[in-house]
């Protein structure tokens, strides 16, 4: 095989998504703590979702004998499928949420790894049933000749997990806990997760356009923070996380949607730019003040009086100011843990 076959092939495509998302994801992770009031804006913007959608485009572009309609309505068919994958998260993260304090005490350690079996369980059943239901309904070409179904229903499901991310940021848990810095083993899982979803999403694009968009927003990422939360700060930090990852994960969204109509329309890097400054500007960045807001506004004698009276404390993904006071007092941190370096 030539090197120009190598560099056309799907399987350097993959790898090259792959390596790049682990690569950004361990280095978001770690810049989201270095970067003081700036790191949960950065924590909500997209990630890994970014080579998903480069590695979507590269495949589509390659099939010559398509016309842009053609291809444009393939790559609809991925991206769109995209608000489905995180709103089946936003499930997930809600079995984090309630669950733990329905089952018996007594089960101790055992908790943890029955919660996360459930957890898999419901997201790969509404997911594998959102394939059947989009590949036998809504992409039903006769019914909907230009995507109208799966535009349709992603936009509905975008909307659910806004309404969902707003709900459960609007009254936050009172902030407590201790500043516990990512370890390095997460750091690693993190990255080899992401890297994995990432190429198997690119790889399945070869074979089915619905799947592999599924596949590219596995959340990975949401599973390692629930896991590494539970360990190392326990199983009540968890309640404090899921409005905010909720809510982040709209960012990921409008990512997808704006890369579905710039990639093809315009150019690939063109594309990614447009939608990436579009999901910043209108998701991560109003997203960081309205849970600052809600705060303020829930637990005011928290919240800095004076900006000299203040300092930023931060934990995994977490992060608020508060008095400085206050901080000596009570050691406290913010329910505003929020990531998607999820996808």
């Amino acid at each position: 095989m030539s090197i120009e076959e190598v560099l056309a092939s799907v399987w350097f495509n993959a790898a090259v998504a792959a390596i790049l998302a682990g690569v950004v994801t361990v280095i978001i992770t770690i810049a989201i703590e270095r970067f003081g009031s700036f790191g949960p804006v950065l924590a909500t913007t997209p990630t890994t979702v970014i080579f998903s959608c480069i590695g979507f485009a590269v495949e589509t572009n390659k099939k010559t004998e398509l016309t842009l309609g053609e291809k444009q309505s393939k790559l609809t068919s991925t991206l769109f499928v995209v608000p489905l994958g995180m709103a089946f998260s936003a499930g997930l993260l809600l079995i984090y949420r309630f669950l733990p304090s329905k089952l018996p005490s007594s089960w101790g350690k055992l908790k943890l790894p029955v919660v996360t079996a459930v957890a898999l369980f419901v997201w790969l059943l509404m997911a594998t049933s959102s394939v059947l239901l989009i590949r036998y309904v809504f992409t039903n070409y006769q019914k909907f000749p230009h995507d109208e179904g799966i535009i349709a229903l992603g936009s509905v499901f975008s909307v659910l997990v806004f309404v969902l991310g707003v709900a459960f940021c609007w009254y936050p848990p009172p902030p407590s806990g201790k500043r516990k810095p990512v370890k390095w083993y997460i750091l690693v899982l993190r990255g080899v997760l992401a890297a994995t979803c990432i190429g198997t999403a690119v790889l399945l694009k070869k074979v089915d356009d619905l799947v592999a968009g599924i596949a590219g927003v596995f959340p990975a990422i949401y599973l390692t923070t629930m896991i590494s939360l539970w360990i190392s700060q326990g199983e009540e930090v968890l309640s404090r996380s899921v409005g905010p990852l909720i809510l982040g994960s709209t960012s990921v969204i409008l990512f997808a949607i704006v890369s579905d109509f710039t990639l093809l329309n315009i150019n690939i890097p063109a594309g990614i730019a447009i939608a990436y400054v579009s999901s910043v500007i209108f998701c991560s960045i109003p997203i960081f003040y309205f849970v600052q807001w809600r705060i303020k506004r829930c637990y005011p004698d928290l919240v800095k009086a004076k900006p000299e009276q203040t300092q930023t404390t931060t934990s995994e993904d977490v992060i608020v100011e508060v008095d400085q006071d206050e901080i000596e007092e009570r050691n406290v941190t913010s329910p505003l843990l929020s990531s998607p370096t999820i996808n």
